[in-house]
C-alpha cells in the first residue's frame, strides 16, 4: 500500500484553514458590544441573552478551531512518522535481502 504524502498532508492543511477561519470567526462574534442597554428598555433581558449566547458561540467556535489544528497537526505527525517508518523499514529489509 503507497501512501500518496502530498495528499495527506494537503489534507491536514486543510484543518489548519479551517481553525484559521473559525478563530477570526470567533474573534468577530467577541467583537459585538450588544447587550441589554443597546436592545431598548423594553428588551433589555433578551439583549443580554443575545450577547451571551453570541459570546457562548464564540467559546465554541474557538473550541473547533482548537480541536480542527490539533487534528490537523496529527495528520501531519502521523505521516511523517510514517514515511520515516517505512523508510527505516526499507533498509532493514535492503540489509536483509541477498
Amino acid at each position: 500500500m503507497e501512501l500518496d504524502v502530498e495528499a495527506v498532508n494537503r489534507a491536514g492543511s486543510g484543518f489548519a484553514d479551517t481553525a484559521d477561519h473559525l478563530v477570526r470567526a470567533a474573534a468577530s462574534a467577541r467583537s459585538m458590544t450588544f447587550g441589554g442597554s443597546r436592545a431598548g428598555r423594553d428588551y433589555s433581558a433578551e439583549g443580554d441573552a443575545l450577547r451571551d449566547n453570541v459570546q457562548r458561540m464564540a467559546a465554541a467556535l474557538e473550541a473547533w478551531s482548537a480541536g480542527s489544528r490539533s487534528f490537523g497537526e496529527s495528520v501531519h505527525d502521523a505521516t511523517a512518522r510514517t514515511v520515516t517508518t517505512d523508510a527505516m523499514n526499507a533498509t532493514t529489509l535492503d540489509g536483509i535481502a541477498p
